[in-house]
């Protein structure tokens, strides 16, 4: 006769090993993501406000351009907001500018 004591340790054992960490990963991707993740929106005095619609009565697009300057992208996309009199905000990066200190 087998020991009834033995299954007991065994369903014990993959219990702790595959069932313990499963929920504690998926208790914490839910406190993440009701908890945590939503607050990020709600801090504009540490990171400023975020805003990600503007009611308008015109069509209007807001178009950012990051990482540059750059020698070859940057006035192309100068030249093409300027044959269209679009505007644009550039977002720089400190190392590009050191890098091509006249593309401005």
């Amino acid at each position: 006769m087998t020991n009834p004591h033995r299954w007991y340790r065994r369903g014990r054992s993959v219990f702790l090993r595959v069932g313990l960490p499963l929920a504690l990963t998926t208790i914490a991707i839910l406190v993440w993501t009701k908890a945590i993740w939503p607050q990020r929106f709600l801090w504009p005095q540490v990171s400023g406000e975020a805003v990600f619609c503007v009611q308008t009565a015109d069509p209007i697009m807001a178009l950012i351009f990051d990482d540059g300057p750059h020698p070859t992208y940057t006035p192309a996309i100068l030249d093409a907001l300027e044959e269209y009199a679009a505007q644009a905000t550039f977002l720089a990066i400190g190392r590009h500018l050191q890098q091509h200190p006249r593309i401005r």
